[in-house]
């Protein structure tokens, strides 16, 4: 049988932790080793393990000085023993057939190199729930430099598309996706489970509504950078991130950057509607923050207007 790591990296999560926990301990797949890297936690996490880990040898647990979650996915990748890699937030939750169900994917899937399998998942925000399904599968380095489409709860990686590379520990706000588009930069394949196979839970303290959104969009531009060859080598999707990094850094309120990144996006097209309505609109509020509510109004008119 093949053995499957799944790493959990947490910090001061010892109310949520235990859920997804259990939810690993309970899979109908039972040959896995579940490493919680804890990042510096400074209430009881270290003790709520230690319980664990008298009760199930599988649990291991590894304590780094606060450094973030990547340098904590990276400690957990390091230690894994496991043929294939899982990665769950502490307060998400899988299913109880999510190995069984991707392992056996990874088995009878069509797919060539697959290094990457995932599935639906349930999401819940704002006290609503709503299932999310990918729509790739094969290569998918076009689908993924164009948005980050997977949560890294959702995914089982083969070992080797993910043992020798990094989650960037300069990026607070998408590492994963700059992860996987390095999987497809080096073109490993994509496919997904149709069964919802994992829960995914907004809080308020996750570290997405910590980011303010001008640190978010300059990690935003240097994703962009980091991959720009593959980015070259989709101009339209080129195109529309030079667009869509500007239109973040104006409604972060760094005008100059957003209009730096708009003209570009104008100079390679300059019929792209949508980058020209929000290059006017970051002149109409010279007084204030640029309002989103503003800009998603003339988005609109804008795709009224025929812009596709």
């Amino acid at each position: 049988m093949k053995l499957v790591s799944v790493i959990i990296p947490t910090y001061n999560r010892e109310v949520l932790l235990p859920r997804a926990i259990n939810s690993v301990l309970t899979q109908t797949y039972g040959n896995f080793e579940l490493l919680i890297i804890d990042d510096g936690s400074t209430d009881s996490t270290e003790k709520l393990i230690h319980d664990y880990m008298k009760k199930d040898s599988r649990v291991k647990y590894y304590k780094q000085n606060n450094q973030g979650e990547s340098s904590a996915r990276n400690l957990g990748v390091s230690k894994a023993k496991g043929d294939f890699i899982a990665f769950l937030d502490s307060d998400d939750e899988y299913l109880p057939e999510k190995i069984e169900k991707q392992l056996s994917l990874f088995k009878n899937s069509k797919i060539k190199n697959l290094g990457l399998v995932g599935s639906s998942g349930i999401i819940r925000k704002g006290g609503r729930e709503f299932i999310d399904t990918p729509s790739v599968r094969g290569p998918f380095l076009e689908k993924i430099l164009e948005r980050c489409f997977v949560f890294p709860t959702s995914l089982l990686i083969k070992r080797e598309a993910v043992v020798y590379k990094k989650f960037d520990i300069k990026i607070k706000q998408g590492p994963d996706w700059d992860m996987w588009i390095q999987i497809a930069e080096d073109g490993f394949g994509f496919d997904f489970a149709s069964d919802p196979l994992y829960k995914y839970y907004f809080h308020e303290e996750s570290i997405t509504k910590k980011t303010s959104l001008l640190k978010k969009t300059n990690d935003l531009e240097y994703i962009f950078k980091k991959h720009k060859d593959s980015f070259l080598g989709k101009p339209a999707i080129y195109q529309r991130t030079l667009r869509h990094i500007g239109k973040e850094y104006i409604l972060a309120s760094d005008i100059e950057r957003g209009r730096y990144f708009l003209k570009k996006a104008l100079k390679i097209n300059d019929r792209d509607r949508k980058a020209r309505a929000i290059y006017l609109f970051s002149f109409l509020n010279g007084l204030g923050t640029l309002s989103i509510n503003g800009l998603s109004i003339i988005l609109t008119i804008t795709n009224k207007l025929g812009q596709k």
